[in-house]
């Protein structure tokens, strides 16, 4: 039986970080198996009809602005103008 996390006992730093690795490997080949469960799930369904395919797509779409909206990062204020001095001059360093 292999140990939880939490009775692992390391001796080095370099063990620690082998181990997050692995844990990490893992963790991403679950989520492709999943996500590759899922696509079959979804090929295996029935053909709908093209109201219900419309709403998919919507919700599809609506799911991609989101994301696109969450990366984005929010609109800065424009800064404002600078008025400018008439009076102001440079003065040449020779």
């Amino acid at each position: 039986m292999h140990p939880t996390k939490r009775e692992r006992e390391f001796v080095t730093l370099v063990d620690m970080q082998n181990d997050v690795v692995k844990v990490e490997v893992n963790i991403a080949a679950s989520k492709r198996s999943n996500m590759a469960k899922e696509k079959l799930n979804e090929q295996k369904q029935p053909s709908t009809s093209s109201d219900i395919k419309f709403d998919t797509m919507m919700r599809t779409m609506e799911r991609l602005v989101d994301r696109l909206a969450l990366g984005n990062n929010p609109p800065t204020a424009q800064p404002e103008t600078q008025v400018r001095n008439p009076k102001f001059r440079r003065v040449k360093i020779q």
